[in-house]
């Protein structure tokens, strides 16, 4: 197959080159340069096992060790599909009562105290093992978090949705519900 095109008169250097792919979307590092981390890629092989608040219908979740709180923060929201970072709290699970509320300083702490050095040496966890970090609570907190009421209630319309229940639990009658209740309690076999 020949090509139209003439030859061209000077070929491209690795760096305009490496930046021309770049600028396509192919992510191709450029020569001459640092790679650094991206603060919203991990950079640990260690996770955080996060539990969430009691209002939150979610189970418990790992994610991954990210260099930012807010690429942490923004891990958690997408792993539980919520909405925005916003008013998410983060509680450092201890024995004491309560648990420590962590902060863009304290995990720039942690990450600077307690993460870059266990990366450092070489005796990492085993494959066999899961390399948990520390425990941590989520909490909402709803005077900043204004999207969680709104929120809750899309999941829970959702839910009725999926389930096929075309009544929503908060205009039920109690009459209502207590008609469904004697309806749908199971019977005994000889009760008639």
């Amino acid at each position: 197959m020949t090509s139209s095109w003439p030859p061209p008169r000077s070929p491209l250097s690795p760096h305009r080159l490496a930046n021309l792919a770049n600028a396509f979307g192919v992510p191709t590092p450029v020569p001459g340069t640092v790679a650094r981390c991206s603060p919203h890629s991990p950079s640990s092989p260690f996770l955080l096992h996060v539990l969430p608040c009691p209002p939150l219908p979610c189970p418990p979740i790992l994610v991954p060790v990210y260099p930012s709180f807010h690429a942490l923060l923004s891990a958690i929201a997408r792993e539980y599909a919520l909405p925005s970072t916003l008013g998410l709290v983060i509680s450092l699970v201890t024995d004491n009562d309560p648990s420590p509320r962590l902060s863009q300083l304290t995990w720039r702490h942690i990450w600077a105290r307690v993460v870059q050095p266990r990366l450092s040496t070489p005796d990492l966890p085993s494959p066999d093992s899961i390399p948990i970090l520390a425990k941590l609570k989520l909490d909402i907190d709803p005077h900043i978090a204004l999207w969680y009421q709104p929120w809750l209630r899309s999941r829970h319309q959702h839910h009725l949705k999926r389930v096929g229940t075309v009544y929503d639990d908060l205009d039920l009658d109690l009459n209502v519900v207590r008609l469904f209740s004697v309806l749908l309690v199971p019977r005994s076999p000889l009760s008639f």
